[in-house]
């Protein structure tokens, strides 16, 4: 079977039924209130006809977006392992369309090397073993000489716990301190296996960048509104009983102890406290032709 023809194995710790597809919707909108932008003021305009790709695009929410804010005449693609969670073929705008793609494996060859621009957005959970090289390298292809990377992750270096007013003492919030370990830390299951993979190494996205490649990187990041932290807090309480729903078949013992952190999660939040999580935007350049 040739690489673009291989049946993905799909390993996505989340769910992708309607609420899934609620959550991420909701995420996305969150993320859109800090950035303030779809595609970031440093990369150039697009020129007529210019291809996008989103990878790694979920529901396809950002690139319908995408495709309200440009002239019809940009071709907009996206890429996910699987393609649940896209609304139905009729909804789609006349200029985007969807292609089921692991970017575990080498881009299709009549893709490569034919987008303007890549826009990634948190594939953090599903890198195993700091193995970002190889993704990159995959998803690097699909771009022209000169064309861009836009990738967003949650800036994990600045994560902070906002204690309910009146505290002094984060350390005493169970439900948030586990989620700030659950966001970056490696989780074993009860039989000592790795389940979920430290996700510290994007910490050095812009070397990770440099390595492959890529020039005029650079870092942004942005701060979810104080008035929106409960939302984001709420963010990872659903995407936590995800998990959750998945250890249930798994391993019951871990599905417990996330049970009851999310469970102090919600108490915490609703007395005030919340998980701050700053978002960070990296841009790259692929080098030009000569």
């Amino acid at each position: 079977m040739s690489e673009s023809k291989r049946q993905p194995l799909d390993n996505y710790i989340f769910q992708r039924n309607t609420n899934a597809t609620a959550r991420l919707n909701y995420q996305y909108y969150l993320w859109q209130d800090a950035l303030g932008f779809l595609l970031h003021p440093s990369i150039p305009k697009l020129g007529p006809n210019a291809r996008v790709a989103d990878v790694a695009t979920g529901s396809g929410i950002w690139l319908f977006d995408v495709a309200r804010d440009c002239p019809a005449d940009i071709k907009l693609m996206g890429f996910d392992i699987s393609l649940q969670q896209l609304p139905h073929p009729s909804h789609y705008p006349s200029n985007v369309a969807f292609q089921p793609w692991d970017f575990f494996e080498p881009a299709p060859e009549e893709l490569r090397g034919s987008f303007d621009l890549v826009h990634i957005r948190l594939i953090g959970v599903a890198i195993k073993n700091e193995d970002t090289g190889a993704i990159l390298k995959n998803i690097k292809r699909l771009l022209k000489p000169g064309g861009y990377l836009q990738w967003e992750e949650p800036d994990d270096r600045n994560i902070t716990i906002v204690a309910p007013p009146d505290w002094t003492d984060s350390s005493q919030l169970p439900g948030l301190n586990g989620f700030k370990d659950l966001i970056s830390e490696e989780l074993k299951g009860s039989n000592g296996q790795t389940i979920l993979h430290s996700r510290k190494w994007n910490q050095n996205i812009p070397t990770i960048l440099r390595d492959q490649g890529f020039e005029d990187v650079e870092k942004f990041a942005y701060q979810e509104r104080p008035t929106h932290g409960s939302f984001h807090t709420v963010i990872y309480e659903l995407g936590a009983e995800e998990f959750m729903a998945l250890m249930l078949t798994k391993d019951e013992a871990l599905a417990q102890k996330l049970r009851d952190m999310i469970d102090n999660a919600r108490q915490e939040n609703q007395m005030g406290a919340w998980l701050s999580n700053p978002k960070a935007v990296y841009v790259a350049r692929m080098p030009p032709e000569g």
